[in-house]
């Protein structure tokens, strides 16, 4: 059998790997060629000359079309594969000479379609660390957004026995307006002749009921404007407080507890996409020796509501906490600002990289072009 050189190249940076990484200074990237063809030729999947550095406390963005590059980039990365050409370095050392194993316990990948298996929730977000407490899991869970589903749920049941209700009642005014009608109809045919002679009169029909009914209702209302006002509850005191305080916690706690325990079918056939994601990235949240964090479409199903009000603020602060380098592949292109770098690709070659409002004063036309907006407007 022939091995050709990028083989030869792939076996060595498998056996011949000593060093290990624990820190974080900056990952560096440049003059990258690399084909997915068996013998490391052109067509090349990421092919640029330029350097791409990857900082902590850094959040980046990388955008592009479909089949532009960005999860090969990522593949990269994480020593999936070995380019044909080009350096990548972690901290100065090259990747070449780095353990595999070693980069896994440092970089963090969660997927556009997320590995659940059989089994519960909780076990699933374990998986981020086997070592995680309850208390840790409820925590990372929190984080990503899981009990929010269980919020919405119980509001759409609450929306729907409210309708339901609302229905019933205005179903029972129907049937009795109904015999009320029938009873009206049934009793004018019976007594006819009573309400011809009732027509004769010169008062019109029904206006002696109608005062009888006036002053009914006046009187009615008359006492009600003098009754008292109910006497405001007292103040609950500290202890009360705490107490209630406490039963709420626990009540909570329960109720995260039994979603937790929710069963899990394999392939996550029994979850709904954004809460698939939802529970692979809460996994994030237990890594505790992750220095970069890779998501790669990881969000895509996921309402913008959601994303918006929870998931990237619970993001960036996670990030800022544990000074990590997070790389964001996205395709929502409205939350680039967010981003403190943002790195295009288009075949694989880098279009522009920069701040979001650097690259909209630059009027890059591919930038715009990606963003929707159209250079003559501007």
């Amino acid at each position: 059998m022939k091995i050709n050189c990028y083989q030869c190249a792939f076996l060595f940076s498998l056996f011949h790997t000593s060093s290990t990484v624990s820190n974080f200074d900056e990952l560096k990237i440049s003059n990258i060629a690399f084909s997915y063809s068996r013998r490391g030729r052109p067509p090349y999947a990421l092919s640029f000359e330029e350097e791409l550095v990857f900082l902590p406390n850094k959040i980046y963005g990388i955008i592009g079309q479909n089949r532009s590059g960005k999860s090969t980039l990522v593949n990269l990365i994480t020593k999936l594969y070995v380019p044909q050409r080009g350096t990548l370095t972690w901290n100065g050392i090259q990747y070449a000479s780095i353990q595999r194993k070693s980069l896994r316990n440092v970089i963090a990948y969660v997927a556009q379609k997320p590995f659940i298996f059989p089994g519960t929730i909780a076990d699933n977000i374990r998986m981020g660390n086997t070592e995680a407490t309850e208390d840790d899991i409820i925590n990372a869970a929190e984080k990503a957004g899981i009990f929010l589903y269980d919020e919405f749920k119980q509001q759409q049941l609450k929306a729907q026995a409210a309708m339901k209700e609302a229905t019933k009642k205005t179903t029972m005014k129907r049937i009795k307006s109904r015999a009320l009608e029938e009873s009206k109809y049934n009793s004018a045919n019976s007594d006819g002749e009573e309400i011809k002679e009732e027509i004769e009169y010169d008062e019109p029909i029904g206006a002696e009921e109608q005062e009888t009914n006036d002053q009914e209702i006046a009187e009615k209302i008359e006492p009600l404007e003098e009754k008292e006002p109910e006497p405001e509850p007292e103040p609950l005191t500290e202890e009360e407080k705490q107490e209630k305080k406490k039963k709420s916690a626990e009540r909570k706690r329960r109720r995260q507890v039994r979603i937790l325990n929710g069963k899990t079918l394999a392939r996550g056939s029994n979850l709904s996409g954004g809460f698939a994601q939802s529970v692979a990235l809460a996994r994030i949240f237990l890594k505790k020796d992750a220095k970069i964090v890779i998501l790669d479409e990881s969000m895509s199903a996921m309402d913008p509501i959601k994303k918006r009000q929870v998931i990237f603020p619970n993001l960036l602060s996670f990030a800022k906490e544990r000074n990590l380098s997070l790389i964001m592949i996205t395709h929502d292109m409205n939350n680039l600002e967010l981003f403190d770098h943002v790195l295009m690709l288009e075949n694989g070659r880098i279009v522009c990289q920069g701040k979001h409002e650097e690259l909209m004063d630059s009027r890059n036309f591919k930038y715009l072009q990606m963003l929707g907006i159209n250079l003559s407007s501007l």
